[in-house]
């Protein structure tokens, strides 16, 4: 077989628009190590046509011409500068197309991926802006640090990153005559460097306790008061400009969702789509071009993709060019490979026997299912797509209505006697189809376990960061990346058995706890387990911090660019695979969630400014992580992951609360952080005329950890004594300096003291701002529907054109993604349904008929030898009109 034929495929791709991946496989491609020789050579086999790809020797080349077309988003080649560059394409499409630029696709183009991820990118630009300014501000702050004003003791030989943050060297050992060694062993730190023993002349013990003499001056304070307003403003107007770049990508992309509603509590008996049609047509003077029913089918059509799954799985067990004969499985028993038992072990493989025994108990459900299903079937959710926007809004505000009023409704606005709820619906693709007939009880039951259980993990996470910090802050800075990378694939395994209506709402669910997860194990545990007073220690917690800023630098370059779970089936196990269908779905490609983008940019926002009093140069860092991530998730999304469904603007304003607590916990941690410098404990002594004659000559100390440190002491001028100044344990709000009352000394300066004040009451003022703004929020959305009519008017014109002339817009077809298999299973009658309604195109030419479940019915009937009556409604249904 020549080149060309290898690299023949039905798409012809140019050679300068397929991805790095395949030039290199391409290259590789000549040699046996690399995509060994499966006996098709020059055969014919090797390049018959692709209708029959399941059972050829497959074409690497093909493969990967399959990840490109159908699992990365394409454009076609046109140019629309009114409404981006560039204009997507369905997965599969036949039409010329080409791979988004990296650099070319600017972030109106990557609005054609939902509202969300336009959004997504929109907010690392303005938080990169936001970070930048912020350290500007901030360099007087940093100057202070490093000069010896500050610290002037060995400052030189601290690191940079450290060397310009609040680290303290200057600390030395003072007479404590009151201090005990039960001062500082309280839970949950035990400082065991702050306290010491010594003797005096006459054989007495001595106690000291370690001073730090490092001070915020007037210039700290301003330069931090400016930056926490900036911030705070900053934050705001970057909530504002983002509401509005939402209207932009939604004006700038025609979808479904413009067209489209959906009743939520429709009658449960109204399964005829004529009936809905004429009464939106009648009522309205609308037209109506589809209408998709939904029926409470979820467990029979998860017992249909379970014995999908059973077959493939058996599939896979069998040699090239073997096909499974469904009427004759134990035919299939004396061909199948065998499994091995670390397989059985391990990865929980069953035996063929197993399988087909598994295929033969599910038919037998399937069937059961069915015949209860013909006299239960109820619907659970309708969808109605009209001809135009107008039409769309014309519908959504006269059903609008307030819960209180809705016994007021006007009869020829109510349905078979029910007042329809209406809102707008996601993208068709993000409908999780299955999860329409769960109960409200049921889908928040599941949301509750489902966060105890994250609450679990994060004390566990807890457990592991602490063990981690007896090693070193290296190591601790890797645990908790480690921790950040693991918590998405858990919290996911998580929130896969929970209920939503949408993958917006399962991608906010999942944002929520991944957030919160991070914040927590990346920012508080962390700060729980480091003693008070080893705040400023050049060794703990600002190294950590500064460790944590870097590793976040380099983990996406890393992790993400490199995609090594991808790489591994790409480039090792995808060459080796038995035949094209088994080859291709090695280039399946992982699915983006763009939520778990947003708790990278919450947590490094959180991280940044928790720590900004002590560690302003985290803001500098902060800028470049979110430029980092920028050309990195682009790059990950165009070239590395495969397409997701597009996801609205709900994440992005779940996160735009988020952001909103961590200008919260800014002014909150900022009062408290600055009110308690200068971390060490301790007060001068409140005694007068106190006896430190003993404190004289050449005395060795020992800490509670067992170090000896030797002081020379000429005159004792003055003594200390223990004093509480870790404020935020007394959890009171404002931190003013009145409370160094109740910690039993003072160790404030007077310039600490004038701005504590201000600190304390500013943090007040921004716990108002954010709690009126998040009470606003939430009665706007959920309370004031109960009194007046939630429809809100939308901020843009309705575009003229119709839904039929819209390129690449799909209806609302019911067929859910399962793992294994490169398209979706329909779940309905597709005989009247147009192509460009389904959302995307088998490339190869087979149609949708193999990708139906229907179909699977009946064959499982006839070797059932059971009647099916197929016109009952136990599919959803969906009918277009044209």
């Amino acid at each position: 077989m020549t080149n060309e034929d290898k690299f023949d495929t039905i798409f012809n791709d140019d050679p300068k628009d397929i991805t790095l991946g395949r030039h290199v496989a391409r290259y590789l491609s000549k040699y046996n190590w690399y995509s060994p020789d499966r006996g098709g050579g020059d055969d014919e086999d090797f390049v018959e046509e692709v209708t029959s790809i399941d059972n050829q020797v497959p074409k690497l080349d093909e493969a990967w011409a399959n990840f490109e077309h159908i699992g990365l988003p394409r454009a076609f080649i046109t140019r629309n500068t009114d409404l981006g560059t560039y204009d997507r394409a369905e997965p599969g499409e036949k039409h010329p197309t080409k791979l988004y630029p990296v650099w070319g696709t600017s972030i109106k183009d990557m609005g054609d991926f939902g509202v969300g991820v336009g959004l997504y990118f929109t907010t690392l630009r303005y938080y990169a802006i936001m970070a930048f300014i912020a350290g500007l501000i901030n360099i007087p702050a940093l100057m202070y640090f490093s000069s010896d004003d500050y610290s002037p003791t060995d400052r030189q030989d601290l690191p940079e990153l450290v060397m310009v943050s609040a680290a303290c060297t200057e600390a030395e050992w003072r007479p404590c005559p009151s201090c005990t060694e039960s001062d500082w062993n309280r839970f949950p730190n035990f400082a065991t460097d702050r306290f010491g023993v010594g003797k005096a002349s006459d054989g007495s013990e001595l106690t000291f306790i370690r001073v730090n003499d490092c001070r915020p001056d007037q210039s700290l304070g301003i330069t931090t008061f400016i930056s926490m307003l900036f911030v705070i403003a900053a934050v705001y107007l970057i909530n504002y400009l983002q509401e509005r770049e939402a209207v932009k990508f939604d004006e700038a992309e025609q979808t479904s969702t413009d067209y489209s509603i959906n009743i939520t509590n429709p009658p449960r008996e109204a399964k005829d789509p004529d009936s809905w049609k004429d009464f939106f047509e009648s009522q309205f003077e609308v037209k109506v071009n589809v209408c998709t029913i939904a029926l409470n089918n979820q467990e029979l059509i998860n017992a249909l993709i379970d014995r999908r799954k059973s077959l493939r799985a058996l599939d896979n067990l069998l040699p090239r060019a073997e096909d499974i004969d469904e009427d004759n499985l134990t035919e299939a028993l004396s061909i199948c490979w065998s499994v091995p038992l670390w397989k059985r072990i391990i990865c929980f493989a069953k035996t063929p026997k197993a399988i087909v025994k598994d295929i033969n108990e599910k038919e037998s459900e399937i069937v059961d299912k069915i015949k209860a299903l013909r006299e239960e079937s109820k619907v659970t959710s309708v969808f109605v797509t009209f001809d135009t926007e107008k039409s769309q809004r014309k519908v959504l505000k006269k059903l609008s209505v307030a819960r209180f009023q809705e016994k007021n409704m006007e009869s020829d606005k109510m349905y078979q006697g029910t007042v329809l709820r209406v809102v707008e619906p996601d993208e068709p693709v993000s409908i999780r189809w299955l999860d329409l007939d769960d109960s409200f009880m049921r889908q928040n039951v599941l949301k509750f376990i489902t966060l105890i259980i994250s609450f679990g993990l994060i004390i566990a996470s807890g457990f592991v960061i602490a063990g981690a910090q007896t090693i070193s802050n290296l190591v601790t800075a890797v645990v908790i990346v480690l921790v950040s990378v693991v918590t998405p694939v858990i919290v996911g395994i998580l929130v896969a058995f929970e209920s939503h209506s949408s993958e917006t709402a399962k991608t906010a669910s999942k944002y929520l706890k991944v957030t919160v997860f991070r914040w927590v194990t990346t920012v508080i545990i962390p700060l729980v387990i480091t003693p008070f007073t080893n705040t400023l220690d050049s060794e703990a917690v600002l190294r950590r911090v500064g460790a944590l800023f870097i590793a976040e630098l380099v983990r996406g370059p890393i992790l993400q660019t490199l995609d090594i779970i991808g790489t591994i089936f790409r480039h090792f196990i995808g060459p080796r695979a038995e035949d094209q269908r088994r080859m291709n779905v090695c280039f399946s490609g992982s699915r983006y969630d763009i939520g778990d983008q947003y708790t990278d940019v919450s947590k490094i926002l959180f991280l940044t400014l928790f720590y900004s009093v002590v560690y302003p140069v985290g803001f500098f860092f902060a800028s470049a992580i979110f430029i980092v991530y920028y050309w990195v998730d682009k790059y990950s999304i165009l070239r590395v992951y495969r397409q997701g469904p597009r996801v609205g603007p709900r994440v992005s304003r779940l996160s735009a609360f988020f952001f909103k607590l961590c200008i919260l916990a800014y002014a909150i941690m900022l009062s408290f952080l600055y009110s308690s410098f200068p971390y060490d404990n301790a007060c001068l002594s409140n005694l007068e005329n106190e006896d430190l004659s003993a404190y004289t000559g050449s005395i060795d100390i020992t800490s509670i950890d067992g170090e000896e440190d030797e002081i020379q002491i000429t005159t004792p001028l003055e003594g200390y004594m223990y004093c509480n100044q870790e404020l935020i344990r007394y959890m009171t709000l404002p931190a003013l300096p009145s409370l160094q009352k109740e910690s039993g000394g003072t160790w404030m300066t007077k310039e600490q003291e004038e701005f504590s004040k201000i600190f304390g009451w500013a943090s007040v003022a921004v716990l108002v701002l954010v709690l009126g703004t998040t009470v606003y929020y939430f009665i706007q959305i959920y309370v004031l529907q109960f009194f007046f009519k939630p429809y809100q008017k939308f901020k843009y014109e309705p575009s003229e054109e119709k839904f039929d002339d819209v390129m690449e817009i799909s209806a609302y077809i019911p067929q859910v993604q399962v793992s294994g298999f490169t398209f979706p299973f329909l779940l309905c009658e597709t005989t009247n349904i147009l192509e460009k309604h389904m959302g995307w195109t088998d490339p190869r030419g087979d149609g949708y008929e193999k990708h139906n479940l229907i179909n699977d019915v009946q064959k499982i009937f006839e070797r059932q030898e059971e009647v099916h009556h197929s016109d009952e409604p136990i599919f959803d249904i969906v009918k277009v009109y044209t």
